[in-house]
């Protein structure tokens, strides 16, 4: 019997001491653990304050990227009304326009039209053999390039009218013509109508004129419907003349035309 409380009391002595040792361990292990915790506890501060100055410094960052942005868009708006702005001062350089000659007038008809200038019309002498045949308008304000003569090969004259249909303007006077500008950008010479085709905008009518079959050769102009006259000079100078034109039959088909009959024409223009 003695022998069993001594061999208890051993067994409760050695769990003791186990106890004690356990508990020494665990002991240890939470001291561990707790210094663990301690540990990340810290990181997490750590990391949480860098991170934090992380997120503030990208704010930072983000706040000056939005006000560069706002800048670049102003900027771009500011660069697209100045495009707008010279395109359109391109457009309105290099766009829609058109000039053409007004013969017999001193001003150009009020139909959207400017008037360049109102200057004398010219041309080669009446019966010379050669020599340019269109018709000038020669503007009021010569400027010469050298204050010389030259060989007298080329001359310029003044056009006379030789027609007696011509309203005011007599036999023997002098022609005037302006020089005009159209904002639409296509003008043509309609022989023949004295009215425009559908869509055309008319700038002037009146009578094909040109020079005499049996004198030199000229081009075909449209005379205005009520020609002027200079007043420099009402006296028959000769120089270049003018007739009205008439239609004959053969090659020119007789209908639609008339065989002697007055030929009208139009200036018409179109955007």
């Amino acid at each position: 019997m003695k022998l069993k409380v001594s061999e208890l009391n051993a067994n409760i002595a050695k769990q003791q001491n186990d106890f004690v040792i356990q508990n020494a361990t665990l002991e240890t292990k939470i001291a561990y653990l707790l210094s663990t915790v301690q540990d990340l506890t810290t990181k997490y501060i750590l990391l949480n304050a860098t991170h934090s100055s992380e997120v503030s410094q990208l704010k930072t960052r983000l706040t000056e990227l939005s006000a560069k942005d706002n800048h670049l868009e102003t900027t771009v708006a500011a660069l697209q009304i100045q495009t707008t702005s010279v395109t359109g001062h391109t457009q309105n350089q290099t766009s829609t326009g058109s000039t053409y000659v007004r013969w017999g007038r001193k001003t150009c008809p009020g139909n959207g039209t400017s008037l360049v200038y109102s200057g004398f019309a010219g041309g080669s002498y009446y019966s010379g053999s050669g020599g340019p045949a269109d018709f000038l308008c020669m503007p009021p304000d010569p400027i010469y390039e050298v204050n010389a003569s030259t060989d007298g090969n080329a001359y310029v004259y003044g056009v006379e009218y030789q027609s007696t249909v011509y309203g005011s303007a007599r036999v023997d006077d002098d022609m005037p013509c302006s020089f005009c500008k159209t904002s639409r950008s296509t003008v043509i010479m309609l022989p023949g109508r004295n009215r425009c085709h559908a869509g055309w905008t008319l700038e002037y009518h009146g009578w094909l004129a040109g020079g005499a079959s049996s004198q030199a050769s000229s081009e075909y102009i449209c005379l205005d419907k009520q020609p002027e006259a200079l007043q420099h000079s009402v006296t028959n100078e000769e120089g270049r003349l003018l007739y009205l034109v008439s239609s004959q039959c053969g090659s020119l088909p007789c209908t639609p035309y008339k065989g002697g009959q007055t030929l009208s024409c139009a200036v018409c223009s179109i955007e």
